[in-house]
């Protein structure tokens, strides 16, 4: 009997180990990747997308601070083709990065402080959420192309940006005027 609560005591003692040893290196890692998974996939639909500025240039400040008030207006084109990956973008997840002599500043990203859909394929919007309606009938995903306007607050000293989207570098870099 003093062998058998012995072994019982053992067993749970390597149980625990291995529970612990589970939840604080295993678990961890097999989450984490599957969050980088699902995010690569949501940003491989705009990679290889058309970019095409529309217009850009200085606009009124939307707030206090340093730095100068941009306007981007510009048209994304997802790459076509069955490929696999998510068929709708999100406007709303668009970033800029600021070049520095040649090397864009991952870290440094800059968000827009507004993001306006302007224009899109109505035709592919997809049907509203069962009780819920976008506020001002724009939605918040769109499939194919579109047209967005993009206010940012760009520190003085960057001269070139480029866009993002998620873990994506989309287009080509943007010059900015002085």
């Amino acid at each position: 009997m003093n062998g058998l609560l012995m072994g019982l005591v053992v067993g749970g003692v390597v149980l625990l180990v291995g529970l612990f040893v589970l939840v604080k290196f295993v678990l961890p890692r097999v989450l984490l990747g599957a969050a980088v998974m699902f995010f690569k996939a949501k940003a491989s639909t705009l990679r290889d997308a058309n970019l095409q500025v529309l217009e850009m240039g200085p606009t009124e400040a939307r707030a206090t601070g340093p730095g100068r008030w941009v306007r981007i207006r510009l048209r994304l084109t997802p790459r076509t083709g069955e490929q696999p990956g998510f068929a709708m973008w999100e406007p709303a997840e668009l970033a800029l990065f600021p070049v520095v002599q040649g090397v864009e500043q991952v870290e440094q990203s800059i968000r827009p402080y507004e993001v306006r859909l302007l224009e899109w394929d109505r035709s592919q919007d997809p049907p509203p959420e069962e009780g819920e309606e976008p506020q001002d009938g724009t939605p918040d995903k769109i499939v194919g192309p579109g047209e967005v306007e993009l206010i940012a607050n760009i520190p003085e000293e960057v001269r070139q940006v480029r866009l993002h989207y998620y873990h994506v570098l989309v287009g080509q870099v943007l010059e900015l005027s002085a």
